[in-house]
């Protein structure tokens, strides 16, 4: 017999041991307490296995869902207009960014701050229909 068989029977045996055993070692696995000096305060007495204990308050957020705007609140760009790269120097600075999109030798610039009022532009870009999203 290989090695690696008989690495497999000896796993499979413990697995096997393992599952047998498990309803008789449950009992040792249940949750602990951990004894602590004091409660919330340090008047309070601290107890241990199921008597009077510290319970810890757990604090969870409370988050809601706040719609500012409503659906359809933000308009996309249709059809949209280009500039030519000399026209949009006139307006647009040199650290404005702009998502870049070339498809079948056409090529166009989507300014960034321009996105972030329309969120979408449907566009047609070298011949295939595109949705631009930031």
């Amino acid at each position: 017999m290989s090695l690696l068989v008989k690495i497999g029977v000896f796993l499979t045996a413990i697995l096997l041991v393992v599952s047998m055993l498990a309803p008789l070692l449950a009992p040792f696995f249940q949750e602990q307490v951990i004894p602590r000096f004091g409660g919330n305060a340090p008047e309070e007495p601290a107890a241990i296995n199921g008597e009077a204990m510290w319970q810890p308050r757990i604090l969870e957020p409370r988050y809601d869902i706040i719609t500012v705007l409503g659906f359809d609140a933000i308009p996309s760009i249709n059809n949209p207009e280009f500039v030519s790269a000399t026209e949009a120097e006139e307006w647009m600075s040199e650290a404005e960014q702009v998502i870049g999109l070339s498809i079948n030798g056409d090529h166009r610039a989507y300014s960034i701050p321009l996105l972030s009022r329309h969120e979408i532009v449907n566009d047609t870009v070298g011949g295939k229909p595109v949705a631009v999203t930031w």
